[in-house]
C-alpha cells in the first residue's frame, strides 16, 4: 500500500466513531453513556493510530483532537474496567498532544496547554469520585489498593509533563490521596502484592519531589525549538522512567 492510501485508510479509521451506536443512551448534559466493551474499542482504536500517526505530527494531533471531543462526550462508567480503559486513553492522549503543540503552534503554546491541564484536572475529580465506588465491594485488600493506585499514577504522569502550567496543590493532594489509600488495611498481602504497591507509591512520591524541576521550560527559553519535541520527550522519560513502564 502506498502512503496516500495508508493516509486514506487513516483517515476513515479516525472518522468513524466505531465504539458509539445509535442505542447509546445520551443524557441531559450530553454525555454518551457507553459500555464497558464499547470503551475498551475506543481505547483500542486510538492507542493503535496514535502508533500509526506518531511520526506524522499534524495527523497525531488531529487524533488526539478526535480523543479529546470523544472523551468530553463520554460519560465516566464507575465500572473498573470502564475506568482503567478511559484513563489509560486520557493519559496517552494528552501525552501526545503535549509534544505535538511544540511542533504545530508558534503562540500560545502555554494557553493551550493550560486549557489541556484544566481539562485534565476536572476529568480527576470524576474519576477520583468513582474509582472509589469501583472497587468498594473489595475495599481494603492489595487488589483494590493496586487498582487505585494505577489510576492515580496515570494522572501524577499528567501532571509531571503539564506542571509548568499547573498547580503544585494538585500533586500534593494526589500524593496525600495515594498515602491514604497504601496505608489501608495491609493485612494477608503477598510479597509480590506488597512490593507492587510499593512501586507504585515511589513513582508518585518522586514525581511529587520533582515538582518543582522545570526542565522543559529551559529548552523553550532557548529558542530552540526545532527539535524540542524529542528533547522534551527524553526529558519527561527520564523523570517518570519507571511511571510510563508501570501504566
Amino acid at each position: 500500500m502506498n502512503d496516500s492510501g495508508g493516509r486514506q485508510d487513516a483517515a476513515v479509521l479516525i472518522s468513524a466513531p466505531l465504539w458509539f451506536k445509535d442505542s447509546d443512551w445520551i443524557d441531559e448534559r450530553d454525555r454518551r453513556h457507553i459500555s464497558v466493551g464499547q470503551m475498551s474499542e475506543m481505547y483500542k482504536h486510538f492507542h493503535a493510530m496514535y502508533s500509526e500517526t506518531f511520526f506524522d505530527t499534524a495527523s497525531n494531533h488531529r487524533l488526539c483532537e478526535d480523543a479529546i471531543q470523544a472523551l468530553k462526550s463520554t460519560h465516566i462508567s464507575g465500572k473498573p474496567l470502564f475506568l482503567h480503559n478511559y484513563v489509560m486513553l486520557l493519559r496517552e492522549t494528552y501525552s501526545h498532544a503535549h509534544y505535538n503543540i511544540f511542533d504545530l503552534l508558534c503562540d500560545d503554546r502555554r494557553t493551550v496547554r493550560l486549557r489541556f491541564w484544566q481539562h485534565i484536572v476536572l476529568i480527576y475529580r470524576v474519576v477520583l469520585h468513582k474509582s472509589n465506588k469501583a472497587w468498594s465491594s473489595i475495599s481494603g485488600t492489595a487488589k483494590a489498593c493496586a487498582n487505585k493506585l494505577t489510576i492515580l499514577l496515570h494522572f501524577a504522569s499528567l501532571y509531571s509533563i503539564y506542571k509548568d502550567v499547573a498547580h503544585s496543590a494538585f500533586i500534593a493532594e494526589l500524593t496525600d490521596e495515594a498515602d491514604r489509600i497504601a496505608c489501608g488495611t495491609q493485612e494477608n498481602r503477598t510479597p509480590s502484592e506488597r512490593e507492587q504497591i510499593r512501586e507504585y507509591l515511589e513513582a508518585i512520591h518522586m514525581i511529587y519531589k520533582l515538582r518543582h524541576v522545570q526542565r522543559r521550560r529551559s529548552f523553550l527559553q532557548r529558542g530552540d525549538e526545532d527539535d524540542v519535541r524529542e528533547r522534551t520527550r527524553s526529558a519527561a522519560s527520564e523523570e517518570v522512567r519507571c511511571v510510563l513502564s508501570l501504566g
